[in-house]
């Protein structure tokens, strides 16, 4: 193992030395990387389907389910194989789906709402120019931004359903976040009150925290970027603009868990939207993480003074005073802001050596008795009013300037963008946890239906128990008045009644696992408390 490696280190100081003297073009290099991906990629999810197919016949038949439950699992398991070969045969295409509105539009492309002519599904699909691409040389950006989102699920990560190619585009089918974004919130709102503003911060930096330890900066961090959900909690999109650690993903799809904890690459690039970017990355100068906490203080300041503090009336002038931020930052006369919120805005816009971290963000005075772990289940401020899943009130629409697909449809693919194509339909297949679950539930089920047959049974016992106790105990007190040595004897036989009858019932109670056993025997329940007082004497 210790060889492979040091053999792999040797080879990319090799290849770090020829794109330096030039000898190997970089934009070549880099579509061999993808390609390589991709094929890395394909084999891989090809491997883990087949290792979880595996599992999942192992976890059917070591299972407590009857043989007629075990049959009809294995079949459902081979429909669902059927069904996988099926997809793969199936080529994605955007003429599956029809543009209802355009809720955005950028340098690289738009944003539309569609609904899949087929599922009926409503789903946002980003259009991406591929022209734009090769002009601004963002190759990689595009490439990475696709590679990161078809690895990741989490609650606060929009969540990528299908990618592809087509044509002169490359085209990114995500999750419909029906409440919008924070930039129409806070247009619509202007300032928004501490503990509002409080729970907001809170799920962005928590959705940071996830994207920080996936190995990634985001460089975007805005409210455009910020959306909202159904139920109003947040998610953070639009990785366009990212930065991947230099450590690549392990293309592992059973187990990616193990990849927690990745190193943040040191970065110089200037990118980022010019209200919200760090003084670091306008100087070009070594920046990490930390400037996306940057983001986060100009987003409290927007919340709760209801304007950004570098104003100007173009990019250059807001980049000027960005980098002289100590000269322009201020807060308004007059602001009525407590001292904690005013405080942890200072310590976010400020030089990166004295901008707070994660962790003492999370302990800072202005989060005081805030309860971190419950924050997802926490009631958003604003829960957005949706009338059905193709509602676009929370939206500023915009004018359509091109078709959202030609007539004459291009179905060439590109080789340099191979790699683009993703389904999660295929990726998600075979879910082992799902699988689990199922079975746990049928399992259950059987074992509710085999108590209910015999409980009839178990009940009569009961009574029966119920009634040798109560009798036995009477004739032990009325014997107890009585010296003689026949009631003596009688008292014995009596306490081995009662000694045997409550060994029956306790052995019955503790088999009463289900919800209909419990109900059966709820009339014994105060029945039972008494019978453990009953001393044999």
């Amino acid at each position: 193992m210790k060889d492979e490696e040091n053999e792999e280190k040797e080879t990319k100081v090799e290849i770090e030395k020829l794109l330096e003297e030039e000898k190997i073009n970089k934009k070549t290099y880099e579509r061999v990387l993808m390609a390589k991906k991709y094929i890395e990629r394909k084999y891989n999810i090809l491997e883990a389907n087949q290792i979880n197919i595996e599992i999942i016949k192992n976890k059917i038949s070591n299972s407590k389910l009857s043989s007629q439950k075990k049959d009809e699992f294995l079949s459902n398991l081979n429909k669902k194989i059927l069904n996988f070969n099926r997809i793969k045969l199936n080529h994605l295409t955007i003429t599956d789906y029809e543009s209802l509105c355009i809720i955005g539009r950028g340098g690289f492309g738009e944003v539309h709402i569609c609904r899949n002519k087929i599922t009926k599904e409503i789903v946002a699909v980003k259009k991406i120019k591929k022209q734009i691409i090769k002009q601004h040389n963002q190759y990689k950006h595009t490439m990475d931004e696709q590679d990161f989102l078809s690895k990741i699920k989490s609650p606060w990560i929009i969540n990528l359903k299908q990618s592809f190619q087509e044509g002169d585009y490359l085209f990114l089918i995500m999750e419909l976040c029906q409440g919008g974004d924070l930039l129409n919130l806070l247009k619509k709102n202007t300032k928004l009150k501490e503990d509002q503003a409080k729970f907001y911060i809170a799920e962005i930096l928590l959705a940071l925290d996830e994207i920080h330890r996936l190995g990634c900066i985001h460089r975007d961090v805005k409210p455009e970027n910020i959306l909202i959900e159904k139920n109003g909690h947040i998610k953070i999109s639009d990785f366009g603009l990212a930065k991947l650690s230099d450590i690549t993903f392990k293309e592992d799809i059973i187990n990616f868990k193990d990849n927690t904890y990745l190193h943040h690459a040191k970065t110089y690039s200037c990118v980022g939207t010019a209200f919200y970017v760090a003084p670091e990355v306008l100087y070009k100068i070594e920046y990490d993480k930390s400037i996306d906490y940057w983001s986060l203080g100009i987003i409290l300041y927007e919340m709760l003074i209801g304007e950004n503090p570098f104003k100007g009336s173009n990019n250059r002038e807001i980049c000027k005073k960005i980098k002289e931020y100590e000269n322009h930052f201020k807060f308004p006369k007059n602001t009525k802001i407590s001292p904690e919120a005013k405080d942890l805005i200072l310590n976010l816009i400020t030089l990166k050596e004295n901008r707070l971290d994660s962790a003492n963000i999370k302990k800072h005075p202005f989060f005081k008795d805030f309860n971190w772990k419950k924050v997802r289940s926490m009631k958003p401020p604003f829960i957005p009013k949706i009338k059905n899943d193709s509602d676009n009130s929370n939206f500023k629409l915009l004018k359509k300037i091109e078709k959202f697909y030609p007539e004459q449809i291009d179905r060439r693919k590109d080789p340099e963008y191979l790699g683009y194509n993703y389904d999660e339909n295929i990726n998600n297949l075979f879910d082992i946890e799902e699988i689990d679950r199922i079975i746990k539930e049928e399992e259950k089920k059987e074992n509710e239906t085999k108590f209910r047959n015999k409980t009839p049974e178990k009940k009569n016992n009961f009574i029966e128990c119920y009634s040798n106790i109560r009798f036995a105990t009477e004739i032990n007190t009325t014997s107890n008045n009585n010296n003689n040595d026949d009631s003596n004897i009688n008292n014995n036989n009596n306490n081995n009644m009662i000694l045997t009858s409550r060994n029956i019932i306790n052995n019955n109670i503790k088999h009463v696992n289900t919800t209909n056993g419990r109900k059966f025997f709820r009339p014994f329940k105060k029945f039972f408390f008494k019978l453990n007082s009953i001393k044999a004497k």
